[in-house]
């Protein structure tokens, strides 16, 4: 009676868990994690961003030097600057200023609106070009994204066999610095010595770390690229285009990180095993010298190579308005920043960033897409982000039309605070604003069918399991009843009865 007591113990104990096990499963399966809008936006880069500069304070101290600058946030639209919008909303050619408006040595050119993606200036954009070292844009998220500020980095031989004329930190082999000392020696100085030993440390070489560059390229919709070093030192090979080069660069600028250091004038880098204190100061002509800058000039990059002439990046911001600028071949550093200088002002002159009222955009209820068979649901949604339309001369923001789009790839439930969608402001039918929309509670599905037929099989399994161990445990007691009756009753069971008798 005793072993039948303890097999049915034994079983109903395995029966709890296993009703548990589905139960969790169930749970898990029914209600996906949900992160909130607020992790997405803190959590773009596995980097700490928790801490920005102040260009109105001057500096402040990292562990591994002082900042001078390095604040892109001017604090009208920081949420929607932190985001990819769920819409590709490019409308080239609908308010496309014509560029013989407008004289420019580069031979190409472009500029799109940072917020909607849109294009608003076109010169030759999808033209082959050698990028040079305005590479190091690429190099520098790719980095940021698959390391931390505080890695260790070994400096190779390899990363200081450099040509005489190459820019650099003066690097040793053997040096040890950090993640961020490189960063700022990369895209402040163009240093490749420093772009060589972030590839080798992050990609294990400069052509594995290449393969990422493609890869994130790619990603970004970049369609005329391809690289094969960090640095952008001339081959064949390595070319992009206007366009591309700009898609790049309004992802970099929505990082915290890559802005914080790409919009510093200067860096004092703490002294490293092999080198003393350095003094990094920014090379975009336009950030550091005076003759050249216009206010709301925040960052960028230059690149120069005999094979490219020279080319610049600028990243622009100011009265809400977002842009970022491209200028390809020209013949000299004063031409690019001239180039830019006019193209934003014509910009200036010819759109207005205008903040829309949150009031006249009603999201109280979007229909959103599912990935399920359910196909669609209705959601409470709450703006997230200010929205700024970029509207062009003659018109104002009462010719505006609101849409909502949907975000792809929703689950059945959603949570509080999930981003949904995007809510766009539309002129003639082109996007010319947007801002981000996410749930203003949870909704959706609890149990669907798919759910259900998840969770029944991994039970139909735990019986079977169940069921398999029940059986292997009843073999082996068979046996030992089987050895105690061929032995005469020497278990242990038949001693204690044999004891009572006496």
């Amino acid at each position: 009676m005793n072993l039948l007591h303890k097999k049915r113990g034994n079983l109903s104990t395995l029966i709890i868990a296993a009703a548990l096990t589905a139960a969790l499963f169930f749970v898990n399966a029914a209600v996906p994690f949900s992160v909130s809008a607020a992790d997405k936006v803190d959590n773009i880069s596995k980097l700490d961003q928790s801490y920005t500069g102040s260009v109105v304070d001057g500096k402040y101290t990292t562990r591994w030097g002082k900042v001078f600058g390095g604040n892109f946030d001017n604090g009208k639209n920081p949420s929607a600057a932190l985001y990819q919008n769920t819409e590709a909303a490019e409308t080239a050619g609908k308010y496309l200023i014509d560029s013989s408006t407008v004289k420019l040595n580069s031979k190409s050119a472009i500029v799109i609106d940072a917020n909607t993606g849109n294009i608003l200036f076109n010169k030759n954009m999808n033209k082959k070009i050698y990028p040079a070292s305005c590479t190091k844009v690429l190099t520098a998220i790719v980095a940021i994204e698959n390391s931390n500020l505080d890695d260790t980095l070994t400096v190779s031989q390899h990363a200081t066999d450099l040509a005489y004329n190459s820019s650099h930190i003066a690097l040793q082999p053997g040096e040890k610095l950090s993640m961020e000392q490189a960063l700022y020696g990369l895209l402040m100085c163009s240093a490749n010595d420093c772009a060589i030993t972030i590839a080798e440390n992050v990609g294990g070489s400069t052509e594995k770390f290449a393969d990422m560059m493609n890869k994130k390229a790619k990603e970004l919709g970049c369609t005329d690229s391809h690289f094969v070093n960090p640095n952008g030192l001339y081959n064949k090979n390595h070319y992009t285009t206007a366009h591309d080069l700009a898609v790049i660069m309004n992802y970099c600028v929505k990082n915290k990180i890559f802005e914080r250091i790409d919009t510093s004038w200067r860096y004092k880098m703490n002294k490293t095993n092999k080198s003393k204190k350095r003094d990094l100061w920014n090379g975009h002509y336009m950030i550091v010298h005076k003759y050249y800058y216009l206010y709301g000039i925040v960052g960028g990059k230059n690149g120069y190579i005999d094979e490219s002439r020279f080319n610049l990046i600028t990243h622009y911001q100011k009265d809400g308005q977002d842009l970022i600028i491209v200028d390809a071949r020209t013949d000299s550093a004063g031409e690019y920043c001239r180039d830019t200088q006019k193209l934003i002002k014509l910009i200036r002159s010819s759109y207005s960033a205008v903040k829309i009222d949150s009031s006249k955009i009603d999201v109280s209820n979007v229909t959103v897409k599912n990935s399920n068979k359910h196909g669609s649901m209705h959601v409470k949604g709450k703006l997230s982000s200010v929205m700024y339309a970029e509207i062009p001369a003659g018109y104002s923001a009462g010719d505006l039309k609101y849409d909502f789009v949907s975000a792809t790839g929703l689950k059945d439930h959603i949570g509080k605070g999930e981003v949904i969608g995007t809510e766009t402001a539309k002129l003639n039918g082109a996007v010319v604003g947007t801002a981000v929309v996410t749930a203003a509670e949870s909704a959706g599905y609890l149990f669907t069918v798919g759910h259900i037929v998840g969770v029944l099989g991994a039970a139909a399994l735990i019986i079977i399991v169940l069921f398999a161990v029940l059986a292997v445990r009843t073999r082996r007691a068979r046996k030992r009843r089987s050895r105690a009756r061929v032995t005469g009753g020497s278990s242990r069971m038949e001693r204690r009865r044999q004891r009572r008798r006496f």
